[in-house]
């Protein structure tokens, strides 16, 4: 059995990192709801459409779309401008006084976020051996648990000292920093 040569698992820690930094960002509405209904007065209806409907909606819509792309433009760029926009909305997020404010910095974050998921499988399907790629993505996969579960930690640790914008503004700049490094070091 082949086994991957280090510049494929190098890419793999790589995207599993953002898909982690991708989940914490989804899952940080929840986590900090609380916060969010006290300050901007929101419902929980408002809570569930900002965690739903405003980003899956747009995730999904966009997630098509962006498929295709990855397809036909350079993945890494592609993954990098996403990274760049969704983290861009989600410091935007942290600045948000309503509703309305939160919910269209969540549809661009959807949107940016759509592109990591297709781009990235092909990536990893571009460089594993046959016989590792369902590895390389259940590897890949472990982002949502991973990030799911440091978004409360994220959460519980900042917002109660700092605020919830907080939250989303240190996942904003870690993204945006993120960005740029990808940009940087992908070739042409």
């Amino acid at each position: 059995m082949t086994s991957p040569d280090r510049r494929a698992v190098a890419l793999l820690v790589l995207l599993t990192a953002l898909n982690v930094l991708s989940w914490i960002d989804r899952q940080i509405i929840p986590a900090v709801a609380p916060l969010l209904i006290a300050e901007l007065g929101l419902t929980s209806a408002q809570i569930g459409l900002l965690y739903g409907y405003a980003f899956i909606l747009c995730f999904i819509l966009a997630g098509t779309v962006l498929g295709t792309l990855a397809d036909r433009l350079h993945r890494p760029r592609l993954i990098a401008a996403g990274l760049a926009v969704w983290s861009l909305f989600t410091g935007l997020s942290g600045l948000a006084h309503s509703f309305a404010q939160l919910a269209a910095a969540r549809v661009m974050v959807g949107i940016g976020e759509a592109t990591l998921t297709p781009a990235a499988l092909a990536m990893l399907s571009d460089v594993f051996p046959e016989r590792w790629r369902a590895r390389a993505v259940g590897i890949f996969a472990t982002g949502l648990p991973i990030g799911a579960g440091l978004s409360l930690i994220v959460a519980g640790i900042l917002a109660p000292r700092y605020g919830w914008r907080a939250c989303f503004l240190l996942l904003g700049i870690i993204g945006v920093v993120a960005a740029a490094v990808l940009l940087w070091a992908t070739p042409a």
